[in-house]
C-alpha cells in the first residue's frame, strides 16, 4: 500500500510538480485544470481561466473589482476578509509551529515544570519520539529553563518543529486537560489551579461529564470553577 498522508506527499517530487502545474489552492477553494503541455495533458476543448480571488479596487477596502476586470490576471488572497486580522490563536499557532488540534493528550510525550509557577506543562509531538530524540529533549530541558508561554526549543535545535508546547499559557493558566488524559507518568491528583496534591475529582460532576479536573477546597473557596468537558449523554 502506498503512503498517501500529507507528510509523505510533500516529499513526492512528481506529486509536487503536478500540483504546481495544474492546481491553485486557496483557503476556501481548490482549482485544477489541464496544462498546456501536450506531452502531459490533452488539449482542452475550451480554454477556461482560473477563478480569480476577490480583490479590492480601493485603498479603504470597501469595493471589489468586477469579475471581468480581474479574470485572466494574477490575483492573491491578500484581500480575503478572514486574512485581514490574525486572531490571537492564529498568531500563537504560527509561533508555536503547529495548530492547536495537535496539542491533545494522545500526543503528549513528556512534561516540563515552569520555573516560575512550577506547574507541569505538556510537551507534544505528532509522532512518537525515537530514543535519540528523547535523550536530546531531556538534555535540552536540563540545559534551559522553561517558563509558561515560551517556546520549548532553541532556534536551530534538531527538535525544532518536532516538539511543541502550547504558547497560549501563562502562570495563571490551569494545568492542561491533556496532562490528565495523556496517560504519561505523573501525579494526577494535583489541583489544576494551584498544584496542591491529594485532590479528588468532584464525584457528582463525574456522573455528568467524562472529564473533570481536580480542584482543591482553597481554590473552590476562591470561586475558581471546576473545569470539565465531554458531557455524558443519557
Amino acid at each position: 500500500m502506498g503512503q498517501y498522508q500529507q507528510q509523505h506527499l510533500k516529499r513526492a517530487e512528481r506529486y509536487k510538480q503536478f500540483i504546481e502545474r495544474h492546481c491553485i489552492e486557496r483557503q476556501y477553494c481548490f482549482q485544477i485544470k489541464r496544462c498546456n503541455d501536450e506531452m502531459c495533458c490533452e488539449k482542452p476543448t475550451k480554454e477556461r481561466p482560473w477563478v480569480p480571488d476577490p480583490m479590492y479596487s480601493d485603498e479603504n477596502g470597501t469595493h471589489h473589482y468586477k469579475l471581468e476586470d480581474v479574470i485572466g490576471t494574477e490575483t492573491s488572497e491578500k484581500d480575503r476578509p478572514s486574512a485581514q486580522k490574525q486572531t490571537v490563536t492564529a498568531v500563537a499557532e504560527e509561533q508555536q509551529g503547529c495548530i492547536n488540534s495537535v496539542l491533545v493528550g494522545q500526543n503528549v510525550r513528556m512534561t516540563v515544570d515552569c520555573t516560575d509557577c512550577t506547574k507541569p506543562r505538556c510537551i507534544y509531538s505528532k509522532l512518537k519520539l525515537t530514543p535519540r530524540e528523547m535523550r536530546g529533549l531531556k538534555l535540552l530541558l536540563n540545559s534551559h529553563d522553561y517558563s509558561c508561554g515560551a517556546v520549548i526549543t532553541t532556534d536551530g535545535h534538531v527538535l525544532q518543529g518536532k516538539v511543541f508546547v502550547k504558547l497560549q499559557l501563562n502562570c495563571q493558566s490551569p494545568i492542561e486537560f491533556s496532562y490528565y488524559s495523556s496517560g504519561i507518568k505523573g501525579k494526577l491528583d494535583l489541583c489544576c489551579y494551584c498544584k496542591a496534591e491529594g485532590v479528588q475529582q468532584d464525584e457528582e460532576l463525574k456522573k455528568q461529564f467524562r472529564v473533570v479536573l481536580p480542584v482543591c477546597q482553597t481554590c473552590l473557596d476562591n470561586h475558581k470553577p471546576i473545569l470539565k468537558r465531554n458531557p455524558i449523554k443519557k
